[in-house]
């Protein structure tokens, strides 16, 4: 009897899981959001996802839906977030528009307790959560992980297998290594990337608003794109073309 009760119990899980799956999918679908099929969420009420937005496969978003006080990942308008992604919510985590991720890259806003070894690691406790914000129109390269606290400011780039971690860096940066260093800034005062040693305050007064910036993005937005040509990148469910 109990082994049917517990049959039962995960059929039902199993199925309401599906069917929200299924509905939240359809119901972006008309705001032009796609996401793969294989994409895995656990905790559906503590995301946001903006408009025209792509979701490829492979990745796992956990808005910590154990801890109803905490646990939010906001993914805002026009981002593409590359395959095989994981992002873990400690406290929020803020994808801010036109940002792009490459595979592999990992958002971690939480951790596991290590305080006692003596307690087995597939049972131990979910650590205090850490924010984490990217700002507009990022550029994540392959492998890149971020533990959080980290704010990455607007217009940045971050290279391939870069580790952040508990760090934040200002708009317009370029951003390598492990652990990862700043090591230019575009300059709107010459129109170029500036190796940070030779960052003058002419390079800093010539830095955009964020506001300012956010419009000249919508403004050189390619309105004509067509959603298949973002969800071919995204899926195999397309087949070869």
């Amino acid at each position: 009897m109990k082994i049917l009760t517990n049959f039962l119990f995960l059929f039902k899980f199993i199925l309401l899981g599906k069917i929200k799956k299924s509905f939240f999918r359809f119901a972006h679908l008309k705001m032009r959001t796609f996401i793969d099929p294989s994409v895995q969420i656990m905790g559906l009420n503590g995301l946001s996802l903006g408009r025209n937005t792509t979701i490829a496969d492979g990745t796992v978003i956990n808005t910590s839906f154990n801890d109803p006080n905490k646990g939010v990942v906001d993914i805002g308008n026009h981002c593409f977030i590359g395959r095989n992604n994981f992002l873990s919510s400690g406290n929020t985590i803020i994808i801010q528009d036109f940002t792009l991720t490459s595979w592999g890259c990992c958002f971690l806003g939480r951790g596991h307790e290590t305080l006692n070894p003596i307690t087995p690691a597939s049972y131990s406790k979910t650590t205090s959560g850490d924010f984490i914000e990217i700002g507009l129109s990022s550029w994540l390269a392959t492998n890149v992980v971020i533990i959080g606290p980290c704010k990455l400011g607007y217009g940045s780039v971050v290279g391939a297998n870069s580790l952040i971690i508990s760090k934040s860096f200002p708009p317009f940066s370029f951003i390598v290594g492990n652990p990862a260093v700043l090591i230019k800034r575009f300059s709107f005062f010459t129109n170029q990337w500036v190796p940070i040693e030779e960052w003058s305050k002419a390079d800093e007064d010539s830095v955009l608003s964020e506001e300012d910036y956010l419009n000249l993005l919508k403004e050189n937005t390619r309105s004509n794109i067509k959603l298949p040509s973002r969800i071919y990148p995204a899926t195999n469910q397309m087949g070869w073309f």
